[in-house]
């Protein structure tokens, strides 16, 4: 009997000494590791594939630049590391479970995840992409291999085979089905991207067949309205041309493209190659480039040193101009670009020299208030224009949105060119102001038909002129804000009807989420919706009032003491809305709400539509454009 017993173990992969006392709270460690891995892992891959932003994991981040880096997926297969990772883990995981012990080669294979791991995490100290969500999940796989290494040498383990069997299984499924799935998010971004580049493209053919205009623009960067005046006459000799201070090409061109650019920024450096290419063209080109370094040691919008140098190599460039001229900007420009943007000043220096201007002088100049006032004025103008992420790319005035599109840039480029846009100098390009930007991409927006399932509770007038849905968490404070603004319309006599749907960043109510965000989500959201369920539509919306009120309380509150809280304001007994809130259907209302987000493409908080229309950016400079879009109606 106990010879069967041991036969049976070590074809599991256990030697009988795993039963010894002291291995059971080891064992426990590494799945409480790998879990914590898979959890990190999952909520990158998420971003990735559904396009949820994480705290801290914007468009521009230290995450984002990660994931775009050649790190950020693996070679020849295009699938993201997050998915490698997540199915690493996640097969380690299943493992390691079967096992119940550490095995030779389960120990090996630990081995090489820490040490890729390690790869990692040395790449992004070494760039400066301190992304949490990364280094928690391999903090945790370090975890993971130290308690696999620590039950290792405590106790022998044979290797059998059901373990790594289940474990390749289980990896090779999950590996195929996430590659499949990149494949389809990367081919539906890449529409999306060449759609919009073709519609910046019909712009600027447009643009250019329209008489060079002289536009006056009499906002100020602190109300955010502008008004253009057009006139059919050349541009009067004193407007600014909208130029960087050292042009390539002639001053009148057929084609002119500025560049608003960061030199440790990668995506700008892709876009430069492409720049490359349209210069080796032989068409009429002027091109010119402006800086705005995403970092707070020159930039006051950033609220960290995103790209720790970038200052300091717009520095070298302005100073390069000032000294050597066109030709030596040009020359800094690309080397900077060269060396990702991070030099020594003895680096500096040298190239100084090498490029015909005093190096020393070059280094000393950097430091001068007027050179870096020059780029200040760049980072300015670059506000004002609504740039919220680098590179931002005009050509003859209008912006080229959807660059992320393969060769977006020479493909614009060759269309342009093919329509025989007139030669006009820079002063002809009038790009619109941040507030006039943002107007331009609502109005551009195709009109969606918004499910029915998202506007189940309404406020404001059944006829109202205008229809505005927002799907938000009521623990996001985005959401929160664009709610108060909404309401005060309506409050103020705006012929709104406003409706509001749930989408908790919280798994636990939330099928659509991988993740949790906000613990009190689900809570609130139900509260919301059992007084809707029990005392109709006026209900719904003093509870939904009141939550948004209290933002911090349903964190603090059981969900009895949060029906109490309310009962009041909504005219529902405490009793009645805890029985619904324990119920099934607000459950399934807010699940069904997430669901109708998620089919219309939901990939951020809140999701705001106006008419139909998404709206992407509803705020300029901390104020509300959405009076405005409704008056553009």
């Amino acid at each position: 009997m106990k010879k069967q017993a041991n036969k049976t173990m070590r074809a599991s992969g256990v030697d009988a000494k795993q039963a010894a006392p002291g291995g059971g709270w080891m064992w426990g460690v590494g799945i409480a590791a790998l879990a914590v891995a898979i959890g990190f892992s999952m909520m990158l891959v998420t971003r990735h594939l559904r396009g949820i932003e994480l705290p801290g994991c914007g468009a521009g981040s230290a995450c984002d630049e990660a994931a775009k880096s050649v790190w950020g997926s693996v070679p020849g297969l295009g699938v993201s590391t997050a998915s490698v990772g997540l199915t690493f883990f996640v097969a380690m995981l299943v493992w390691w479970v079967i096992a119940r012990g550490v095995g030779t080669w389960l120990k090996r294979l630990a081995l090489v995840g820490a040490l890729a791991s390690a790869v990692f995490v040395g790449v992004m100290l070494t760039h400066g992409w301190v992304c949490v969500y990364c280094l928690g999940a391999h903090l945790a796989n370090f975890v993971f291999v130290g308690s696999a290494w620590m039950l290792g040498r405590q106790y022998r383990f044979a290797d059998g085979l059901r373990g790594p069997v289940m474990a390749i299984g289980t990896g090779a499924l999950m590996f195929g089905s996430l590659a499949s799935w990149e494949s389809k998010v990367r081919v539906e971004q890449a529409a999306k991207a060449k759609a919009e580049a073709a519609k910046s493209v019909e712009a600027m053919k447009q643009a250019s067949k329209e008489p060079a205009k002289a536009a006056e623009n009499v906002a100020s960067a602190t109300s955010g309205t502008s008004v253009t005046e057009e006139k059919p006459v050349a541009p009067a000799a004193s407007e600014k041309p909208f130029e960087g201070r050292y042009r390539m090409g002639n001053e009148e061109a057929a084609i002119r493209i500025v560049f608003l650019t960061d030199y440790q920024c990668p995506d700008c450096k892709i876009m430069e190659s492409q720049l490359k290419r349209v210069m080796g063209m032989g068409l009429d080109v002027a091109v010119s480039s402006k800086h705005f370094p995403l970092s707070k040691t020159c930039n006051p919008n950033m609220p960290t040193d995103m790209h720790p140098d970038a200052c300091f190599g717009a520095y070298a460039a302005e100073a390069a101009g000032e000294l050597g001229g066109v030709s030596a900007f040009w020359q800094m420009h690309e080397w900077l670009f060269a060396r990702d943007g991070k030099f020594t000043p003895a680096d500096v220096v040298a190239f100084g020299n090498s490029i015909g201007v005093d190096g020393v002088k070059l280094r000393t100049l950097m430091d001068s208030a007027a050179i870096q006032q020059r780029v200040k004025d760049d980072i300015s103008e670059g506000e004002k224009l609504g740039l919220r992420n680098t590179p931002m790319i005009f050509v003859n005035g209008v912006e080229l949105r959807g660059w992320m599109a393969p060769d977006s840039l020479v493909n614009a480029v060759q269309q342009l060119a093919a329509s025989n846009p007139p030669k006009r100098s820079a002063r002809a390009d009038k790009p619109p102001l941040a507030e006039a930007r943002v107007m331009e991409i609502f109005a551009s927006e195709p009109v969606v038909v918004v499910p029915t399932q998202l506007q189940r509770y309404s406020l404001g007038p059944a006829d109202a002129k205008h229809r505005v849905v927002v799907v938000g968490d009521y623990q996001e404070p985005a959401t929160a804000e664009v709610d108060g603004v909404i309401r005060g319309l309506i409050g103020s006599g705006a012929s709104v009807r406003y409706s509001y749907a749930h989408f908790p960043v919280n798994q636990t109510c939330n099928p659509e989420m991988t993740f949790t965000r906000y613990e009190a989500s689900c809570n609130a959201a139900k509260l919301v919706e059992a007084a809707g369920v029990a005392g109709g539509e006026r209900a719904f919306w003093a509870a939904h009032a009141w939550v948004f009120a209290n933002r911090a309380t349903p964190a603090n509150l059981s969900a009895a003491n949060l029906a109490t809280a309310i009962s009041a304001s909504t005219g529902v007994s405490a009793e009645i809305l805890q029985q619904v809130m324990a119920g099934p259907d607000g459950a399934a209302m807010i699940a069904a709400d997430a669901k109708a987000a998620k089919g219309l493409g939901l990939t951020g908080l809140p999701a705001i539509y106006v008419d139909g229309k998404l709206v992407r950016e509803w705020k300029v400079r901390g104020k509300s454009v959405l009076a405005e879009m409704l008056a553009s109606k």
